[in-house]
């Protein structure tokens, strides 16, 4: 019989996973967990499951993760009077036009406004481990008021998205309520980004500021 433990109550079921360690798979989400670690207030479904509400790790900072979406919708309602200042990754120059690293010779640097919600579920499928101690910093991201880009690449020969940055960011964001974002990516990933996790610019616009970084914007 299934065990009733994780995931808002949602039931577990034994499996195997890496090196063949015992653990127990989320019928609602899929992740799966060592045994060791299932019922863990910090390393268990509870803070790593995307289906869970982030509660136990971030009453330590402070904040609630809003547990209804009439609460969500407070609360981005009172953003649209505070936009999120955006910023560059922190690891580009100040100003210049393309900062990163010698693989980037020839391309160029675009914003790309992706549904976090979608995203999320891709990295839930993907990759789903993450840092909760980390996860329940970014959950500040409203109430500090900024935020780094992301950044991202597409893969069209696997249809990949990969992450140089921030998915801990992007998962907060979408367990928040948000519907669109921005993220940076190079020209020759912008059109793969959108055509698979595209979101509205105008949505983005009313919650995100990225008005001081010279790059061009894409998005449906």
């Amino acid at each position: 019989m299934p065990e009733t433990r994780a995931c808002k109550g949602g039931a577990t079921l034994p499996c195997r996973i890496r090196n063949l360690r015992p653990g127990q798979q989320c019928q609602s989400c899929g992740l799966s967990l060592p045994d060791k670690n299932v019922n863990d207030p910090h390393y268990g479904f509870v803070a790593w499951c995307l289906d869970a509400p982030i509660l136990s790790q971030t009453a330590s900072v402070g904040y609630t993760t809003p547990t209804s979406s009439g609460n969500t919708r407070e609360r981005l309602g009172h953003m649209e009077e505070r936009r999120i200042r955006c910023t560059k990754p922190h690891y580009y120059e100040p100003q210049g036009g393309w900062e990163l690293s010698k693989r980037n010779r020839g391309r160029s640097p675009v914003i790309v406004i992706l549904d976090p919600q979608r995203v999320s579920e891709y990295l839930a499928n993907t990759w789903p481990y993450f840092k909760p101690i980390r996860l329940a910093n970014v959950m500040r991201i409203p109430e500090n008021g900024y935020l780094e880009l992301p950044e991202v690449r597409f893969h069209e020969f696997d249809d990949c998205l990969k992450f140089l940055q921030g998915r801990h960011r992007t998962t907060a964001l979408a367990k928040l309520g948000f519907t669109a974002y921005p993220a940076v990516t190079a020209d020759d990933c912008a059109a793969g980004c959108i055509a698979k996790f595209g979101a509205s610019v105008d949505e983005a616009r009313r919650h995100f500021d990225w008005d001081g970084i010279e790059y061009p914007v894409m998005g449906i």
